[in-house]
């Protein structure tokens, strides 16, 4: 009789999981030559990504709500710089790229801030304005897992209204035998070669260890660093003059009667980035009775970019059509444009004698995270009872400081920005990033302050959010046909976010100058381009010429930053006055919650049914604190703010076989209002065209959503998984950007503030495939396909863009969609794993949808449909090392941002920018 033996393919794999190394495969080398024994029976443990499409199945499986997971081994598997990378590739899950990295997550079509996020189960602070995450401040390789549940729960933290993501560091006390591994290598992005001074090589190392001091106590230590050096290119615009924006000032060019929308000015930019990032997770396990364990984990995250940036102004006297001044420019003899879309989307305009204005500028931002927990589990009698105290702080410093060089006039511009192509820009026959004709205090149109010869410092600004919480978890089961067990249990959390920023100029050849307003600045004597003064040549400062790569524009300004600064400003310190107190702000959140759950058992048509029915009660108080401006003066101002909710849910499973479920989720969700939008003071941006502004509204509510789903899912294979899942929700309470002109200071700005809307209804559909071919012949088995499609429909719209008023509207122009409405979402991943040799080819692709990408969240964007590649491939040998080489956006996909609710209108501040290739190959060992 033939023996069974199962065979482990190395010694626990605990590590390989806890850092993301991926286990490989090379266990078909031991079946291979375990084969020619005939009296024996070799099974495989498979591994990579055959056992990480495994472990999430069978969480999925198990699992009590709809939602989908990343598997331990599945992390790393892909371009993994950081978890959003990861969660990317689930069903109706979108991205935005931020400098070429995944950054904010919309799920389901709602966005950011509707989505709750967690770290083992605890809501953590964020270094952004408002709650809402960028998942890039958690490198992939100190994480275990993550769970993204797309219903709501009694169990589940509140706040959650597109789903609760939960990322998971790991726990020792589940692996066993001591682990250790390493990995490093290097990093290269294609894009930074084109750029001057700028090294594209990065690095990324990580390392880990899990060890059990004895049966009951256990603890885990990994750490990662990388440098990532992906510098790109960026053309846009400084926003659109429209009849929606600027009324009766709109020009009609063509005069057929209908206002045309023309630019403001065009802007090219180079960011030479440089990205650090740490971290450290760590944690303990103590069983300290068959009745008692304790666990503690921490997690340390930072990263820090710093930019190099380039720019160039171009074309803003003359592009923009106020009151029809415009036309005497394209309407000249000889010169022409091309309306698309009612946008002047492409124009030559020779004789007219564009400015163009030169910036080198320096940006440093840092966010840093700390996140504690303790966390103990006991039994008494019958109940499982859990007690949990967390503390989670995030800081963010960010400081910009620009050298403004002085305004040249070549003769002729021509420009092309239509959709759907290659934005182009030139100044025919003059080069305007000449270094002999470069100088700093001569006249700036440009400049957002009324005197020539300035620079600008903005920071250093400062946001910090804390937050401690206490929960008590109380369950038990019952011997009961119908009611199989109960669970209840309360948690309270205290949070206060603050933020406040400075500002001044910088006046060229002497140094730092508080603004007496929001737009002038008074310099002191002595300053280049003042009181008869002559501008400061930089003919002599070792300034060059380049052009950008990805595009056609006109020459930049290469400079030394760290050689100019001192150079143009030799006094560049924060002089009196630079606070700014209406972005000085608090906003302080106390959240009491409580929870019953009732679990259930029963049977439909002989069917077996499971699942909790369960209500959790939240009450909120805020209270938001800053300065008010009045009548010119300023004043402190407090408000108060409190609201609950009554958060019933229902989650059911039919269980059709064996291999079949058919779920079912019902419930009332909230997220609650972006803390930003709490806040008593408004932000000003004076250097624009228009000027902007955003303010805040204390006393709103939350999002608020009565919410159905279904998912059918049939495990057809233990590596298979067929599922589709539709889902609805009719939002009650949204929370929408709307825009109006006002006067602050003496200076017109177009101001944006945050208000309860009417919302409106959500639905859509996801399916997911997911299997290795293991009904196909021979080699073709060790082949697999994961692939899911998400279709969403909605009705809900922003509050910004306004139709125009007085005018025709034919194209039918007006509120965004709401963000993150992507209406299609596609990931279609094939893989291959065998004798140790594991590869894998990702495609992902959305359609256009809504987005808030700037620091001001009611500043809104489209982002145009993108579709990128990914690629992996590792090899394991000797059972220790592996070698691995992936590729990043191998089409080197563009990311397009359009405004004004038009695709024609190329966006400002992130217009087309081109983040190139992206590579990686390292080496790893475990042992």
């Amino acid at each position: 009789m033939k023996s069974k033996k199962r065979q482990p393919v190395y010694r626990t794999g605990a590590l390989a999981i806890f850092t993301s190394f991926g286990a490989q495969a090379y266990a078909a080398a031991a079946a291979a030559a375990g084969a020619s024994d005939t009296d024996s029976l070799t099974e495989i443990v498979v591994t990579g990504v055959r056992q990480a499409m495994r472990d999430s199945i069978d969480v999925k499986k198990r699992a009590d709500m709809i939602g989908d997971n990343i598997s331990t081994a599945e992390i790393g598997q892909l371009p993994d710089v950081t978890i959003a990378e990861e969660l990317n590739r689930l069903p109706g899950v979108n991205t935005t790229r931020d400098r070429g990295n995944a950054s904010q997550a919309s799920i389901r079509g709602l966005g950011p801030r509707l989505i709750l996020g967690l770290v083992n189960g605890r809501e953590v602070a964020s270094s952004e304005p408002s709650q809402d995450l960028r998942w890039e401040i958690y490198p992939s390789e100190v994480l275990s897992a993550a769970i993204v549940n797309k219903t709501q729960d009694a169990t589940l933290i509140s706040g959650g209204l597109a789903a609760t993501v939960d990322i998971r560091t790991i726990s020792p006390l589940d692996y066993k035998g001591p682990e250790f591994s390493f990995r490093a290598g290097p990093t290269y992005n294609s894009e930074g070669k084109d750029l001057p001074g700028y090294n594209p090589l990065g690095y990324r190392a990580s390392g880990g260890m899990i060890k059990h001091i004895n049966d009951d106590f256990a603890v885990s230590l990994a750490a990662s660093a990388q440098r990532e050096k992906n510098g790109f290119p960026d053309f846009r615009t400084w926003g659109w003059n429209t009849p929606s924006t600027q009324g009766v000032n709109t020009g009609d060019l063509n005069g057929d009667g209908v206002p045309d929308n023309t630019t403001w000015g065009l802007n090219t930019e180079i960011k030479e980035v440089t990205q650090d990032r740490y971290a450290l997770a760590a944690a303990a396990g103590w069983r300290a009775s068959d009745s008692l364990t304790i666990k503690a984990d921490a997690l340390w995250s930072q990263y820090e970019i710093k930019e190099n940036q380039f720019q160039a102004w171009y074309g803003n006297n003359i592009t923009g059509n106020w009151g029809n001044f415009g036309s005497k420019y394209y309407n000249a003899p000889g010169n022409s444009y091309k309306i698309v879309n009612g946008t002047v989307v492409a124009a030559t305009l020779n004789n007219t004698y564009p400015d163009y204005e030169s910036e080198i500028a320096r940006y440093d931002e840092k966010h840093t995270l700390g996140s504690l927990g303790l966390n103990a589990e006991w039994k008494s009698g019958e109940w499982d009872n859990s007690a949990d105290l967390s503390f989670s702080e995030a800081w963010r410093r960010n400081q910009w400081q620009a050298i403004y060089l002085s305004d040249l006039y070549p003769p002729n511009l021509v420009f092309n920005v239509t959709d759907g192509q290659t934005p182009y820009a030139a100044t025919p026959g003059f080069n305007p990033a000449d270094p002999s004709l470069q100088t700093v205090g001569g006249f700036r149109g440009n400049s957002g302050s009324s005197v020539n010869g300035t620079g600008r410092d903005d920071g250093p600004e400062h946001t910090r959010d804390r937050i401690s919480a206490i929960a008590f978890n109380f369950a038990r089961t019952f011997e009961n046909p119908t009611f199989t067990g109960v669970k209840f249990g309360a948690r309270a959390s205290d949070r206060e976010k603050t933020h406040h920023n400075n500002r001044w100029g910088l006046c060229a050849g002497t140094g730092s100058a508080s603004f007496t307003t929001l737009t002038t600045l008074g310099c002191p004597a002595g300053t280049a381009g003042q009181g008869g003064v002559p501008a400061l040549s930089l003919a002599n400062a070792g300034l060059s010429s380049f052009t950008a790569p990805g595009f056609v524009a006109p020459p930049l300004v290469y400079g030394n930053f760290d050689r100019l600064f001192p150079l143009v400003y030799p006094n560049s310190g924060a002089p009196a006055g630079s606070d700014m107190p209406l972005e000085r702000t608090k906003v302080t959140e106390k959240s009491y919650e409580g929870f019953f759950r009732l679990d259930f058992a029963s049977s439909i048509g002989g069917l077996p049914l499971t699942g909790g029915i369960g209500v959790r009660v939240a009450h909120v108080k805020t209270e938001s604190s800053g300065y008010q401006a009045l009548n010119g003066a300023l004043s402190p101002l407090v408000v108060d703010n409190d609201y609950t909710n009554v958060l019933p849910s229902l989650n059911a499973t039919l269980h059709l076989t064996d291999t079949q479920l058919l779920r079912f989720g019902a419930s009332i969700a909230v997220a609650r209002p972006p803390l930003d939008s709490l806040t008593t003071g408004y932000t000003l941006n004076s250097t624009g065209s228009p000027k902007t502004g955003g303010g805040g509204n204390p006393k709103l509510d939350p999002f608020k959503a009565d919410q159905a789903d279904f998912s059918y899912e049939w495990y057809f294979h233990e590596e298979s998984l067929l599922a589709i899942a539709p889902f609805y929700k009719y939002v009650k309470t949204y929370i929408g950007a709307g825009q109006s002109t006002q006067t602050i200071g003496g200076t017109q700005y177009v101001f944006t503030s945050e208000n309860n809307t009417k919302g409106g209804e959500i639905g859509g559909v996801e399916v997911t495939l997911q299997s290795r071919f293991f009904f196909l012949p021979g080699f073709l088995q060790d082949f697999g396909v994961y692939a899911n499609h998400a279709q969403t429909e909605s009705n809900i719209h922003e509050a910004a863009p306004l139709p125009p008023t007085g005018y025709p509207n034919p194209l039918m122009v007006g509120p965004y969609p709401m963000v993150g409405l992507a209406r299609g979402t596609t990931e279609f991943d094939v893989f291959y794993n065998k004798l140790g040799f594991e590869s894998r080819v990702a495609v992902k692709h959305h359609t256009a949808f809504t987005v808030a990408p700037t620091w001001v969240g009611t500043t809104l964007k489209m982002l145009s449909p993108e579709t990128t590649l990914d690629a992996s491939v590792s090899y394991t040998f000797d059972k220790l090392w592996t070698v691995r080489l992936q590729g990043h956006n191998l089409t080197n996909e563009r990311a397009r941002f359009s405004t004004d609710n038009n695709p024609q209108n190329l966006a400002n501040d992130g217009g087309y920018q081109v983040y190139g290739r992206s590579y990686l190959f390292d080496v790893g060992v475990t042992f």
